[in-house]
């Protein structure tokens, strides 16, 4: 019988971290990780693609337990 991958943990509070999407001046796609407290902790590289953009910024979302916004 195969094993069934476990469930990840529900995060205890709320994601005190913010990913967001936005267009650079470039008309590029970019994202970036924000702390509750306004500081900008990592920003991406330009993307053309937007998909590939949202791609990455779920990923992260994943791993820090938050979902990305489109600004």
């Amino acid at each position: 019988m195969a094993k069934k991958a476990a469930a990840p943990a529900a995060p205890c509070e709320p994601c005190p971290y913010r990913i967001s999407i936005f267009k650079n001046r470039d008309k590029k796609w970019q994202w970036r990780i924000s702390h509750i407290n306004s500081n900008v902790l990592a920003t991406s590289e330009a993307y053309s693609s937007y998909k590939e953009c949202c791609d990455t910024a779920k990923n992260l979302g994943k791993a820090l337990g938050c979902k990305p916004v489109k600004i």
